[in-house]
């Protein structure tokens, strides 16, 4: 994975895959393990425990190749990001670690990462055709990194916050 300082991606929110949970985050620094400080470490270990005993209690148990944790133990590489245009995310940066299944899921903010653009790629004709059900169009400008929405009749875009 080679991600440089300053990229921006889409982040979910709570992992929801939907235009209304995406926002854009700002790669601030790749880290090995051995280059994180322990108060992360400390924070990554207790997600994954958290999430461990949480999917037990849920009775979900993950199986790739045999039987693993949930959480993949020997992750290597984290990323820090920032989402662009808020403050609190630049004071506490948010922490991805990646997932068995190569999801990046956030550590201390509850956020998927989509580092390949994965999840828009999957998911656009749905939103697409959401989008129509209420009489809009969706398209994505690049420029700015962000879904924009029109009005079908008129063509005006559509203010949708």
């Amino acid at each position: 994975m080679r991600l440089k300082i300053g990229k921006r991606l889409d982040a979910y929110h709570d992992g929801k895959r939907s235009p209304s949970r995406m926002c854009t985050v700002e790669v601030v620094a790749v880290a090995s393990i051995t280059e994180m400080s322990k108060k992360y470490l400390r924070m990554w270990k207790k997600a994954i425990v958290d999430d461990f005993n949480k999917s037990l209690l849920d009775g979900i148990m993950w199986y790739i190749d045999g039987p693993q944790r949930f959480f993949d133990w020997n992750c290597d590489k984290f990323i820090f990001a920032k989402i662009v245009g808020d403050k609190r995310t630049e004071k506490a940066p948010m922490v991805f670690a990646k997932r068995p299944g190569g999801e990046w899921y956030g550590v201390n903010w509850n956020y998927l990462l989509d580092v390949d653009g994965r999840v828009m790629k999957e998911n656009m004709k749905f939103w697409e055709d959401c989008a129509r059900e209420i009489g809009q169009k969706i398209v994505w400008n690049k420029k700015k990194h962000e879904l924009e929405y029109f009005d079908i009749k008129t063509g005006d875009k559509v203010r949708n916050e």
